[in-house]
């Protein structure tokens, strides 16, 4: 269920960089991280890299994900919860994450 919505929010978006009408999408199954009880994708660049968020014991995790890594768990020992905003074309990430003290800072 929780794949089929990603597929769906990926295609409702264009998130291919084109318009919905002129793009051929191959669908690709992303598996979740252990432990997922909800998960939301937050973004996909043009070259279907995606990343997102799962909650694993009721804290956020972000993720990414692309055909060549299969998914990424994007974690850190400073944060207690990530979320991954974004993977420009280059495959860079931008996110934040919380530490222990409830500070938010951003990472690439």
């Amino acid at each position: 269920m929780i794949r089929a919505l990603i597929i769906a929010a990926l295609i409702a978006t264009g998130a291919f960089g084109q318009p919905v009408s002129a793009v051929q999408l191959q669908v690709s199954p992303i598996s979740l991280l252990p432990g997922t009880s909800a998960a939301g994708v937050v973004s996909a660049n043009s070259n279907g890299q995606v990343t997102g968020y799962c909650l694993v014991g009721g804290v956020p995790r972000a993720w990414y994900w692309s055909a060549a890594t299969g998914t990424l768990q994007i974690t850190s020992s400073q944060y207690g919860s990530t979320f991954a905003w974004v993977a420009d074309d280059n495959g860079t990430l931008l996110g934040n994450g919380s530490t222990a003290s409830n500070e938010v800072e951003a990472f690439t």
